[in-house]
């Protein structure tokens, strides 16, 4: 009988053959574009993670508690002690692949007679290199090396708005986590090529050591940013990193990229 129903079947696609060929086109036609389309979104999705991620420096990032549902200029202020014994603590867990201190401050940069607000990073830059977006979004220049020099790299659109060019010295100005005003000078060693141009309009990125001088905050940071090693679920590490340092008596907080997204 399935043989008889089988061979009915093939038959009636043989003789209606403008049919058939009609049907299984829109069949073909439809699977490829939806398959197109779910690769489309997939690939789309992937690079806004791999983006986030790098963007920020990390899959986790750790925060003063006082930090937690703050803005990024608000939470700038609150820093954390002994970051790195912390870092180095965070560094340990067999989950992470690195661990780096950052500071966030804003102010004004300036050159000549032009100053322009700035969203500045203090970084390890060996760690910084290999952990964000900083050093592929080299455009003129060369990606900083020295942590204790007084070397700063802006976003394109901030060089070009204080008309600051590699070489050029330029005088980073802030207001301390205390409330005081402070200043360093600092030689330009590249110019970035941002990929979001909110961002490459602002952007700045001095090494940690002259950062925490200019801050007046060495020995802190305001965040930790962590990253975990592949395939390590991002929840369960989270997780277990809020866990250690609660059990340590830090008063810190934990956020996973896509909290800070």
């Amino acid at each position: 009988m399935t043989l008889r129903w089988w061979s009915l079947a093939a038959r009636n696609l043989f003789r209606h053959r403008r049919r058939t060929i009609l049907t299984g086109t829109i069949v073909v036609v439809g699977y490829v574009a939806a398959t197109m389309t779910a690769g489309f979104v997939a690939q789309t999705f992937g690079g806004l993670k791999a983006i986030t991620i790098r963007g920020q420096g990390g899959h986790l990032r750790v925060l003063s508690a006082e930090a937690a549902g703050k803005t990024d200029e608000e939470a700038s202020t609150m820093l954390l002690e002994g970051a790195d014994a912390l870092t180095a603590s965070v560094a340990s867990d067999p989950d992470v692949l690195q661990a780096m201190p950052r500071l966030s401050f804003f102010g004004l940069v300036a050159h000549g007679d032009r100053s322009v607000g700035y969203m500045g990073t203090g970084t390890v830059p060996a760690l910084e290199k290999k952990a964000t977006l900083a050093a592929e979004a080299v455009a003129s220049g060369r990606f900083f090396s020295d942590p204790g020099a007084e070397e700063v790299m802006l976003g394109g659109g901030l060089a070009r708005s204080i008309g600051a060019g590699v070489g050029d010295l330029v005088t980073v100005m802030t207001t301390t986590p205390d409330g005081g005003l402070n200043a360093v000078d600092a030689t330009v060693v590249a110019v970035l090529r941002w990929p979001i141009k909110e961002l490459d309009d602002r952007i700045l990125f001095l090494p940690y050591a002259p950062a925490a001088r200019l801050l007046k905050a060495e020995g802190k940071a305001t965040s930790i940013a962590v990253t975990l090693r592949p395939g390590v679920d991002l929840e369960r590490a989270a997780g277990a990193l809020r866990a250690r340092l609660h059990r340590d008596g830090v008063a810190a907080s934990v956020k996973t990229w896509i909290e800070s997204a």
